[in-house]
């Protein structure tokens, strides 16, 4: 067997060897059968052919996924994460439980801004109506964190519902229990719906929503990282960022960006809830 003069290792390998064997001695039994000597040396020869060509495709598939993972598991190390192919997937804010499916790929758990947390990519998937075909789909790339947003008791920032796929303008109205914040930043009111929890006081909430709070957050929703919808939901101690989109291990300065970008909000919450804790004490 002739050897790679690069790398010295065998040429053909012996799961190829196997391969083209099986679909050689296929080819030429068939071709035997059919047309005799001769098509036994094209079904063969066929056979053959068709046998290298089918491993190089499955060694091709098999090589990508390697280097996927390699790529995925380096990236992860750097930042102090761990990597999981099949994240976990929640299911505890409405943008994460929407839909009749729900799946979680491509995950990243560890700490996070000084958080337990999770960014992975969330698959929302919708039966149609009336059929049992399969239906639409939305990708969002979504930070997880385990965070207790203090006496609010829930917090949702939505994109307005006229910019919004049909499934989720709908959600954004069934969203019950909650009540919508009047903002004095006009241009953040025309880009987000803003909603708290029905008996939060509205003192409670203007300590919340700061001008240095709605600056922090127009500044999100004009960013080109939230360019398709920005999503922020705090309920029962978990805290989530969304915006359309998927992880690719070969664009990983995208999950880069879009944790930098969060961070200014994360930070201001949680010196909210700081405040809020000392405040409760003294």
């Amino acid at each position: 067997m002739g050897l790679d003069p690069l790398t010295g290792s065998p040429l053909l390998n012996s799961s190829t060897a196997t391969l083209v064997s099986f679909w050689t001695a296929l080819g030429l039994f068939f071709g035997f059968m059919g047309f005799g000597a001769e098509g036994a040396l094209l079904g063969g020869l066929g056979g053959a052919v068709f046998g290298f060509a089918l491993d190089f495709v499955v060694s091709s598939q098999r090589a990508r996924r390697d280097r996927e993972q390699g790529v995925l598991d380096r990236w992860a190390v750097k930042r102090g994460l761990l990597y999981n192919a099949s994240s976990p997937v929640f299911r505890d804010t409405p943008l994460l439980y929407a839909g009749d499916e729900q799946e979680g790929r491509h995950g990243f758990t560890g700490e996070i801004f000084g958080l337990r947390g999770t960014v992975y990519e969330h698959i929302t998937r919708y039966k149609e109506e009336g059929s049992n075909g399969p239906g639409g789909s939305h990708r969002y790339l979504v930070l997880h964190l385990a965070f207790q947003l203090p006496r609010i008791g829930s917090l949702h920032i939505h994109p307005r519902p006229a910019i919004l796929p049909d499934e989720l303008g709908a959600l954004a109205n069934r969203i019950t229990g909650s009540r919508e914040v009047m903002l004095e930043s006009a241009g953040l009111s025309e880009r987000c719906r803003i909603e708290v929890n029905k008996s939060c006081d509205e003192l409670r909430v203007r300590s919340l929503l700061t001008p240095r709070a709605t600056a922090i957050l127009l500044d999100l929703c004009e960013s080109e990282v939230f360019a398709r919808g920005l999503y922020i939901e705090a309920e029962e101690g978990e805290l989530v960022f969304a915006t359309p989109g998927r992880i690719d291990f070969e664009h990983l300065e995208r999950v880069d960006d879009f944790l930098a970008s969060v961070q200014p909000f994360v930070v201001w919450l949680e010196d909210f809830a700081a405040r809020s804790t000392s405040k409760t004490r003294s």
